[in-house]
């Protein structure tokens, strides 16, 4: 009996270790596709998924643009609070109009607001 139930045992201990290793990240793995979606671009194609940026700047022939994005959550706790979730997708743009770099800045819930956006 004894030995049976450390069978068991080791049976479940690898099987746990086999699901942890073919565990997969999907938010980042498609974050990650998206972005290299989206650069080598033209900027004209980001707006057309995203919208008017928040925010245009340009610095030394750069454009940089930026797209925010504010959600948040109220807690369930005795004393509810309020939890901000914020997230920016920036692009710096060359001048020939092609998208060189995408980056999200912020929590991952929030931005996962722009992957549906996002080919």
């Amino acid at each position: 009996m004894n030995r049976r139930l450390w069978q068991i045992a080791l049976l479940l201990g690898v099987s746990l270790v086999l699901v942890g290793c073919t565990f997969r990240d999907y938010h980042a793995e498609r974050s990650r596709a998206a972005l290299e979606n989206i650069s080598n671009k033209p900027i004209a194609e980001a707006i057309r998924y995203l919208g008017p940026p928040d925010s245009t700047i340009t610095v030394s022939g750069k454009t940089y643009y930026s797209w925010k994005h504010d959600d948040g959550y109220t807690t369930h706790d005795s004393t509810p609070e309020y939890v901000p979730l914020t997230c920016k997708l920036s692009l710096r743009v060359g001048p020939d109009d092609i998208v060189e770099t995408a980056v999200f800045r912020g929590n991952r819930g929030a931005c996962a607001f722009f992957l549906d956006y996002l080919p």
